[in-house]
Protein backbone atom coordinates (compact mmCIF):
# COMPACT_ATOMS: atom_id res chain seq x y z
CA UNK A 1 0.00 0.00 0.00
CA UNK A 2 1.39 3.38 -0.99
CA UNK A 3 1.65 6.27 1.43
CA UNK A 4 -1.00 8.96 0.97
CA UNK A 5 0.10 12.55 1.02
CA UNK A 6 -1.45 15.86 0.02
CA UNK A 7 -0.08 18.38 -2.42
CA UNK A 8 -1.79 21.64 -3.25
CA UNK A 9 -0.80 21.16 -6.90
CA UNK A 10 -1.89 17.53 -7.14
CA UNK A 11 -4.98 16.91 -9.27
CA UNK A 12 -7.49 14.12 -8.89
CA UNK A 13 -7.45 11.90 -11.98
CA UNK A 14 -10.65 9.89 -12.36
CA UNK A 15 -10.42 6.62 -14.25
CA UNK A 16 -13.68 4.70 -14.73
CA UNK A 17 -12.39 1.17 -15.27
CA UNK A 18 -15.88 -0.31 -15.46
CA UNK A 19 -14.35 -3.39 -17.10
CA UNK A 20 -13.30 -4.21 -13.53
CA UNK A 21 -15.15 -7.56 -13.42
CA UNK A 22 -13.57 -8.66 -16.69
CA UNK A 23 -10.12 -8.10 -15.20
CA UNK A 24 -11.08 -10.08 -12.10
CA UNK A 25 -12.29 -12.94 -14.32
CA UNK A 26 -8.89 -12.96 -16.07
CA UNK A 27 -10.45 -11.93 -19.38
CA UNK A 28 -8.38 -8.76 -19.78
CA UNK A 29 -4.62 -8.28 -19.67
CA UNK A 30 -4.14 -5.72 -22.44
CA UNK A 31 -3.43 -1.99 -22.01
CA UNK A 32 -6.45 -0.16 -20.62
CA UNK A 33 -7.36 1.73 -23.79
CA UNK A 34 -7.35 -1.48 -25.82
CA UNK A 35 -9.40 -3.31 -23.20
CA UNK A 36 -12.09 -0.66 -23.09
CA UNK A 37 -12.34 -0.48 -26.87
CA UNK A 38 -13.57 -4.08 -26.94
CA UNK A 39 -16.72 -3.37 -24.94
CA UNK A 40 -19.28 -0.79 -26.02
CA UNK A 41 -20.71 -0.32 -22.53
CA UNK A 42 -17.28 0.30 -21.01
CA UNK A 43 -16.48 2.77 -23.79
CA UNK A 44 -19.58 4.78 -22.90
CA UNK A 45 -19.28 4.48 -19.13
CA UNK A 46 -15.69 5.77 -19.13
CA UNK A 47 -17.21 9.28 -19.17
CA UNK A 48 -19.18 8.85 -15.93
CA UNK A 49 -16.67 11.00 -13.97
CA UNK A 50 -17.84 13.99 -16.03
CA UNK A 51 -20.97 13.84 -13.87
CA UNK A 52 -19.27 13.99 -10.47
CA UNK A 53 -15.62 15.07 -10.80
CA UNK A 54 -14.80 18.56 -9.58
CA UNK A 55 -13.87 21.49 -11.76
CA UNK A 56 -10.12 21.28 -12.33
CA UNK A 57 -9.98 17.48 -12.06
CA UNK A 58 -8.84 15.24 -14.92
CA UNK A 59 -10.73 12.33 -16.46
CA UNK A 60 -8.59 9.68 -18.17
CA UNK A 61 -10.26 8.36 -21.35
CA UNK A 62 -9.57 6.03 -24.26
CA UNK A 63 -11.49 8.18 -26.78
CA UNK A 64 -13.18 11.57 -26.89
CA UNK A 65 -16.75 12.82 -27.18
CA UNK A 66 -17.63 15.57 -29.62
CA UNK A 67 -17.28 19.18 -28.58
CA UNK A 68 -21.01 19.49 -29.29
CA UNK A 69 -21.74 16.94 -26.56
CA UNK A 70 -19.38 18.61 -24.07
CA UNK A 71 -20.97 22.01 -24.72
CA UNK A 72 -24.45 20.56 -24.23
CA UNK A 73 -23.47 18.87 -20.97
CA UNK A 74 -21.74 22.01 -19.76
CA UNK A 75 -24.90 24.03 -20.38
CA UNK A 76 -27.55 21.84 -18.75
CA UNK A 77 -29.44 24.09 -16.37
CA UNK A 78 -28.70 22.19 -13.17
CA UNK A 79 -24.91 22.58 -13.56
CA UNK A 80 -25.35 26.31 -12.97
CA UNK A 81 -22.39 27.20 -15.15
CA UNK A 82 -19.82 25.12 -13.24
CA UNK A 83 -17.13 23.99 -15.68
CA UNK A 84 -16.62 20.35 -16.53
CA UNK A 85 -13.41 18.53 -15.60
CA UNK A 86 -10.80 18.16 -18.34
CA UNK A 87 -10.23 15.05 -20.47
CA UNK A 88 -6.86 13.47 -21.25
CA UNK A 89 -6.07 10.30 -23.21
CA UNK A 90 -4.93 7.26 -21.25
CA UNK A 91 -1.87 6.80 -23.44
CA UNK A 92 -0.44 10.18 -22.44
CA UNK A 93 2.17 10.65 -19.74
CA UNK A 94 2.64 14.30 -18.83
CA UNK A 95 -1.03 15.20 -18.16
CA UNK A 96 -1.08 12.66 -15.33
CA UNK A 97 2.44 12.73 -13.90
CA UNK A 98 2.53 13.21 -10.13
CA UNK A 99 -1.24 13.38 -9.69
CA UNK A 100 -3.64 11.23 -7.65
CA UNK A 101 -5.40 8.36 -9.48
CA UNK A 102 -8.97 7.54 -8.42
CA UNK A 103 -10.27 4.41 -10.15
CA UNK A 104 -13.74 2.85 -10.34
CA UNK A 105 -12.40 -0.37 -8.82
CA UNK A 106 -9.04 -1.32 -7.29
CA UNK A 107 -7.10 -2.74 -10.21
CA UNK A 108 -3.70 -4.24 -10.91
CA UNK A 109 -3.91 -2.88 -14.45
CA UNK A 110 -4.61 0.62 -13.16
CA UNK A 111 -1.81 0.30 -10.61
CA UNK A 112 0.68 -0.43 -13.42
CA UNK A 113 -0.72 2.43 -15.50
CA UNK A 114 -0.41 4.86 -12.57
CA UNK A 115 3.10 3.69 -11.67
CA UNK A 116 4.32 4.33 -15.22
CA UNK A 117 3.16 7.93 -14.79
CA UNK A 118 4.59 8.37 -11.28
CA UNK A 119 1.10 8.86 -9.87
CA UNK A 120 -0.24 8.25 -6.39
CA UNK A 121 -2.63 5.28 -6.38
CA UNK A 122 -3.92 4.76 -2.85
CA UNK A 123 -5.78 1.47 -2.96
CA UNK A 124 -5.56 -2.06 -1.57
CA UNK A 125 -2.98 -4.10 -3.46
CA UNK A 126 -3.83 -7.62 -2.29
CA UNK A 127 -5.26 -8.55 -5.68
CA UNK A 128 -6.33 -12.04 -4.63
CA UNK A 129 -8.37 -10.45 -1.83
CA UNK A 130 -9.92 -7.94 -4.26
CA UNK A 131 -10.89 -10.81 -6.53
CA UNK A 132 -12.32 -12.83 -3.64
CA UNK A 133 -14.55 -10.16 -2.13
CA UNK A 134 -15.96 -9.02 -5.48
CA UNK A 135 -16.93 -12.55 -6.45
CA UNK A 136 -20.59 -13.50 -6.13
CA UNK A 137 -19.38 -16.59 -4.31
CA UNK A 138 -18.20 -14.26 -1.51
CA UNK A 139 -21.58 -12.51 -1.36
CA UNK A 140 -23.15 -15.96 -1.18
CA UNK A 141 -21.94 -16.42 2.41
CA UNK A 142 -24.55 -13.84 3.44
CA UNK A 143 -27.45 -15.40 1.55
CA UNK A 144 -30.76 -15.86 3.35
CA UNK A 145 -32.27 -18.15 0.68
CA UNK A 146 -32.78 -21.73 1.84
CA UNK A 147 -32.56 -23.24 -1.65
CA UNK A 148 -29.50 -21.27 -2.79
CA UNK A 149 -26.32 -23.23 -3.48
CA UNK A 150 -22.80 -23.03 -4.85
CA UNK A 151 -22.57 -25.51 -7.73
CA UNK A 152 -19.20 -27.01 -8.65
CA UNK A 153 -20.04 -30.07 -10.76
CA UNK A 154 -22.53 -31.56 -13.21
CA UNK A 155 -23.76 -33.93 -10.52
CA UNK A 156 -24.47 -31.06 -8.12
CA UNK A 157 -26.22 -29.11 -10.86
CA UNK A 158 -28.46 -32.01 -11.82
CA UNK A 159 -29.39 -32.72 -8.20
CA UNK A 160 -30.12 -29.05 -7.46
CA UNK A 161 -32.31 -28.65 -10.55
CA UNK A 162 -34.42 -31.61 -9.42
CA UNK A 163 -34.59 -30.45 -5.82
CA UNK A 164 -35.62 -26.82 -6.38
CA UNK A 165 -39.01 -26.30 -8.07
CA UNK A 166 -39.98 -23.51 -10.43
CA UNK A 167 -37.81 -21.06 -12.31
CA UNK A 168 -34.25 -20.48 -11.17
CA UNK A 169 -31.20 -18.37 -11.94
CA UNK A 170 -27.55 -19.33 -12.35
CA UNK A 171 -24.91 -16.64 -11.81
CA UNK A 172 -21.25 -16.52 -12.74
CA UNK A 173 -18.89 -15.13 -10.12
CA UNK A 174 -18.08 -12.06 -12.20
CA UNK A 175 -20.44 -10.27 -14.53
CA UNK A 176 -21.19 -6.69 -15.59
CA UNK A 177 -24.78 -5.45 -15.21
CA UNK A 178 -26.45 -8.84 -15.14
CA UNK A 179 -24.52 -10.18 -18.14
CA UNK A 180 -23.37 -13.26 -16.21
CA UNK A 181 -26.87 -14.46 -15.29
CA UNK A 182 -28.72 -17.39 -16.84
CA UNK A 183 -32.46 -17.70 -16.14
CA UNK A 184 -33.55 -21.34 -16.01
CA UNK A 185 -37.10 -22.39 -16.84
CA UNK A 186 -38.47 -25.89 -16.42
CA UNK A 187 -38.00 -26.71 -20.10
CA UNK A 188 -34.36 -25.58 -20.25
CA UNK A 189 -32.13 -28.32 -21.79
CA UNK A 190 -29.51 -29.60 -19.38
CA UNK A 191 -26.67 -29.48 -21.92
CA UNK A 192 -27.05 -25.75 -22.42
CA UNK A 193 -26.86 -25.20 -18.67
CA UNK A 194 -23.80 -27.42 -18.44
CA UNK A 195 -22.09 -25.41 -21.17
CA UNK A 196 -22.82 -22.23 -19.21
CA UNK A 197 -21.50 -23.69 -15.94
CA UNK A 198 -18.45 -25.44 -17.35
CA UNK A 199 -16.92 -22.14 -18.44
CA UNK A 200 -16.83 -21.17 -14.76
CA UNK A 201 -15.78 -24.57 -13.48
CA UNK A 202 -12.89 -24.67 -15.93
CA UNK A 203 -11.63 -21.46 -14.29
CA UNK A 204 -11.91 -23.02 -10.84
CA UNK A 205 -14.98 -20.98 -9.89
CA UNK A 206 -18.37 -22.17 -8.62
CA UNK A 207 -21.71 -21.11 -10.08
CA UNK A 208 -24.18 -19.41 -7.73
CA UNK A 209 -27.60 -21.08 -8.01
CA UNK A 210 -30.73 -19.45 -6.62
CA UNK A 211 -34.48 -19.94 -6.90
CA UNK A 212 -36.17 -17.31 -9.05
CA UNK A 213 -37.61 -14.61 -6.78
CA UNK A 214 -40.79 -12.60 -7.19
CA UNK A 215 -38.91 -9.36 -6.66
CA UNK A 216 -40.91 -6.45 -5.30
CA UNK A 217 -38.37 -3.76 -4.47
CA UNK A 218 -34.65 -3.46 -5.26
CA UNK A 219 -32.43 -1.09 -3.33
CA UNK A 220 -28.84 -0.52 -2.31
CA UNK A 221 -26.67 1.32 0.17
CA UNK A 222 -23.38 2.98 -0.73
CA UNK A 223 -20.51 3.03 1.74
CA UNK A 224 -16.94 4.14 2.25
CA UNK A 225 -14.58 2.00 4.30
CA UNK A 226 -11.76 4.26 5.46
CA UNK A 227 -8.21 2.92 5.95
CA UNK A 228 -8.67 3.09 9.74
CA UNK A 229 -11.72 0.82 9.53
CA UNK A 230 -14.39 3.49 9.95
CA UNK A 231 -17.42 2.67 7.79
CA UNK A 232 -19.42 5.66 6.56
CA UNK A 233 -22.86 5.41 4.98
CA UNK A 234 -22.93 7.63 1.89
CA UNK A 235 -26.60 7.07 1.13
CA UNK A 236 -29.37 4.75 -0.01
CA UNK A 237 -30.88 4.29 -3.47
CA UNK A 238 -33.75 2.44 -5.10
CA UNK A 239 -32.80 0.86 -8.40
CA UNK A 240 -34.49 -0.78 -11.34
CA UNK A 241 -33.37 -3.83 -13.28
CA UNK A 242 -34.70 -5.83 -16.21
CA UNK A 243 -35.90 -9.45 -15.75
CA UNK A 244 -32.32 -10.70 -16.13
CA UNK A 245 -30.90 -8.34 -13.51
CA UNK A 246 -29.35 -5.81 -15.91
CA UNK A 247 -29.23 -2.23 -14.60
CA UNK A 248 -31.93 0.13 -15.91
CA UNK A 249 -32.03 3.08 -13.55
CA UNK A 250 -31.65 4.50 -10.03
CA UNK A 251 -33.92 6.66 -7.88
CA UNK A 252 -32.18 8.83 -5.29
CA UNK A 253 -33.57 11.20 -2.70
CA UNK A 254 -34.60 11.50 0.95
CA UNK A 255 -35.14 8.04 2.46
CA UNK A 256 -38.61 8.87 3.77
CA UNK A 257 -39.77 9.69 0.23
CA UNK A 258 -38.13 6.74 -1.49
CA UNK A 259 -38.86 4.05 1.08
CA UNK A 260 -41.91 5.39 2.91
CA UNK A 261 -43.55 2.44 4.71
CA UNK A 262 -40.61 0.23 3.68
CA UNK A 263 -38.08 2.04 5.89
CA UNK A 264 -38.09 -0.84 8.38
CA UNK A 265 -36.59 -3.08 5.69
CA UNK A 266 -33.90 -0.51 4.92
CA UNK A 267 -32.98 -0.40 8.61
CA UNK A 268 -32.75 -4.20 8.78
CA UNK A 269 -30.50 -4.18 5.72
CA UNK A 270 -28.23 -1.56 7.30
CA UNK A 271 -27.55 -3.84 10.26
CA UNK A 272 -26.64 -6.76 8.00
CA UNK A 273 -24.51 -4.53 5.77
CA UNK A 274 -22.44 -3.23 8.67
CA UNK A 275 -21.47 -6.78 9.62
CA UNK A 276 -20.37 -7.48 6.05
CA UNK A 277 -18.35 -4.25 5.98
CA UNK A 278 -16.47 -5.35 9.09
CA UNK A 279 -15.61 -8.60 7.32
CA UNK A 280 -14.31 -6.68 4.29
CA UNK A 281 -12.06 -4.49 6.43
CA UNK A 282 -10.73 -7.50 8.34
CA UNK A 283 -9.68 -8.96 4.99
CA UNK A 284 -7.73 -5.77 4.26
CA UNK A 285 -10.14 -3.85 2.05
CA UNK A 286 -10.83 -0.13 2.15
CA UNK A 287 -12.61 2.07 -0.38
CA UNK A 288 -16.06 2.30 -1.95
CA UNK A 289 -18.61 -0.48 -1.43
CA UNK A 290 -22.13 -0.86 -2.79
CA UNK A 291 -24.39 -3.48 -1.21
CA UNK A 292 -27.57 -4.57 -3.00
CA UNK A 293 -30.71 -5.84 -1.29
CA UNK A 294 -34.28 -6.65 -2.31
CA UNK A 295 -37.75 -7.49 -1.08
CA UNK A 296 -39.50 -10.53 -2.51
CA UNK A 297 -42.71 -12.47 -2.05
CA UNK A 298 -42.16 -15.87 -0.42
CA UNK A 299 -43.84 -18.46 -2.68
CA UNK A 300 -44.91 -20.62 0.28
CA UNK A 301 -46.23 -18.08 2.78
CA UNK A 302 -46.89 -15.26 0.28
CA UNK A 303 -45.34 -12.92 2.85
CA UNK A 304 -42.89 -10.20 1.89
CA UNK A 305 -39.34 -11.01 2.95
CA UNK A 306 -36.07 -9.10 2.94
CA UNK A 307 -33.04 -10.51 1.13
CA UNK A 308 -30.63 -8.27 3.08
CA UNK A 309 -27.43 -8.87 1.11
CA UNK A 310 -27.89 -9.92 -2.50
CA UNK A 311 -24.54 -8.76 -3.80
CA UNK A 312 -21.48 -6.90 -2.54
CA UNK A 313 -19.66 -4.64 -5.00
CA UNK A 314 -16.34 -3.50 -3.53
CA UNK A 315 -16.02 -0.67 -6.05
CA UNK A 316 -17.90 2.38 -7.25
CA UNK A 317 -21.37 1.78 -8.72
CA UNK A 318 -24.00 3.42 -10.92
CA UNK A 319 -26.06 3.99 -7.78
CA UNK A 320 -23.13 5.93 -6.31
CA UNK A 321 -23.00 8.11 -9.44
CA UNK A 322 -26.71 8.88 -9.03
CA UNK A 323 -26.19 9.59 -5.33
CA UNK A 324 -23.36 12.02 -6.05
CA UNK A 325 -25.48 13.84 -8.63
CA UNK A 326 -28.41 14.15 -6.26
CA UNK A 327 -26.36 15.28 -3.27
CA UNK A 328 -24.42 17.87 -5.28
CA UNK A 329 -27.06 19.32 -7.57
CA UNK A 330 -30.48 18.27 -6.22
CA UNK A 331 -30.36 18.23 -2.39
CA UNK A 332 -33.74 17.44 -0.80
CA UNK A 333 -35.12 16.44 -4.22
CA UNK A 334 -35.64 13.08 -5.85
CA UNK A 335 -34.01 12.25 -9.18
CA UNK A 336 -33.97 9.24 -11.47
CA UNK A 337 -30.83 8.37 -13.42
CA UNK A 338 -31.62 5.84 -16.14
CA UNK A 339 -30.78 4.56 -19.59
CA UNK A 340 -33.20 5.45 -22.40
CA UNK A 341 -33.30 4.95 -26.19
CA UNK A 342 -31.02 7.28 -28.12
CA UNK A 343 -34.02 9.15 -29.57
CA UNK A 344 -35.24 10.18 -26.09
CA UNK A 345 -35.61 14.00 -26.08
CA UNK A 346 -33.88 14.52 -22.72
CA UNK A 347 -30.24 15.68 -22.73
CA UNK A 348 -27.67 12.87 -22.88
CA UNK A 349 -25.37 12.71 -19.86
CA UNK A 350 -22.98 10.36 -21.67
CA UNK A 351 -21.91 10.67 -25.32
CA UNK A 352 -23.70 8.73 -28.05
CA UNK A 353 -20.55 8.56 -30.15
CA UNK A 354 -16.82 8.80 -29.54
CA UNK A 355 -13.81 9.75 -31.65
CA UNK A 356 -10.05 9.56 -31.71
CA UNK A 357 -8.44 12.90 -30.96
CA UNK A 358 -8.05 13.90 -34.60
CA UNK A 359 -10.81 11.95 -36.36
CA UNK A 360 -13.94 13.44 -37.92
CA UNK A 361 -15.84 10.15 -37.98
CA UNK A 362 -16.92 8.30 -34.82
CA UNK A 363 -15.10 5.11 -33.94
CA UNK A 364 -18.01 3.87 -31.82
CA UNK A 365 -21.71 4.76 -31.49
CA UNK A 366 -24.11 3.82 -28.71
CA UNK A 367 -27.78 2.86 -28.83
CA UNK A 368 -28.72 4.06 -25.34
CA UNK A 369 -28.35 7.38 -23.59
CA UNK A 370 -28.10 8.13 -19.89
CA UNK A 371 -30.75 10.65 -18.83
CA UNK A 372 -31.85 12.39 -15.65
CA UNK A 373 -35.38 13.14 -14.44
CA UNK A 374 -36.49 15.28 -11.52
CA UNK A 375 -39.55 14.28 -9.50
CA UNK A 376 -41.96 16.20 -7.35
CA UNK A 377 -42.15 14.90 -3.79
CA UNK A 378 -45.82 13.96 -4.17
CA UNK A 379 -45.11 11.78 -7.18
CA UNK A 380 -42.40 9.87 -5.37
CA UNK A 381 -44.66 9.28 -2.39
CA UNK A 382 -47.16 7.83 -4.86
CA UNK A 383 -44.35 5.64 -6.23
CA UNK A 384 -43.61 4.22 -2.77
CA UNK A 385 -47.30 3.66 -2.03
CA UNK A 386 -47.83 1.91 -5.37
CA UNK A 387 -44.90 -0.39 -4.71
CA UNK A 388 -46.34 -1.28 -1.33
CA UNK A 389 -49.82 -1.87 -2.74
CA UNK A 390 -48.40 -4.13 -5.44
CA UNK A 391 -47.17 -6.71 -2.99
CA UNK A 392 -49.31 -6.44 0.14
Amino acid sequence: MQTLYCDLFMKAVHLANTDFEFELANLHNQPLARQWSRNALCMQLQFLPLLYAAQGDLVAVAAFPSQLFLDALQNVSWRKGVELPSLAHLDGMEPFRGHNCLSWGSSQQVQRWAKEREMIYYAPTDWQMIKEINSKSFSFRYTSLEDAALITSAQELSAWLKQVPGSKVLKTCFGLSGKGNRVVHQEAPLQGLLNFCEKEWNEGRPVVAEPWLDRCFDFSTQWMIHPDGQCRLLGSTVFETDPHGAYLGTLVGPDNLLFGPLLCHLNAHLKAAQEALKDLFEKGFFGHVGIDALLYRCPKSLQIKLYPIVEINARQTMSLVALRLQQRWFPDQVIRLAFAPSEDPRPALLPLEVYTKDSQNPIRTFKRKLVLSEYEAGLIQTFADEKLNDFI
